[in-house]
């Protein structure tokens, strides 16, 4: 299984329990490296759901990191103050919906 199914699976679980708030938001990621690749998180009405590719309409906020990089991240074993900051992790458009999942997407 390559890093972006691993990142996906994890995603997937964090988001089945997921009950937002917050206002809807699309969010891209964009994996880079070998195991690289792209998708997408949609959270609307409360709820949120992945997708592979990227999305149709355009999204709130990108996040570009390394492939092996994002399993640390969403495995809940790096920082992403940390690796914002040092630029590990970059992030364009909505600075703010990108706080906002990393709040939502904590490890359980």
């Amino acid at each position: 299984m390559g890093d972006v199914e691993v990142i996906v699976g994890q995603l997937e679980h964090q988001l089945a329990g997921l009950r937002s708030p917050g206002p809807d938001c699309v969010y891209t990621i964009h994996l880079t490296g070998p195991a690289g690749g792209d998708f997408h998180i949609i959270v609307a009405g409360g709820y949120g759901e992945i997708r592979q590719g990227l999305p149709p309409g355009g999204s709130n906020c990108t996040i570009t990191m390394s492939a092996a990089d994002a399993v640390e991240l969403f495995g809940g074993r790096l920082n992403p103050v940390s690796s914002f900051m040092t630029g590990r992790i970059k992030i364009s458009g909505d600075f703010g919906a990108a706080v906002r999942m990393g709040q939502l997407l904590r490890p359980h």
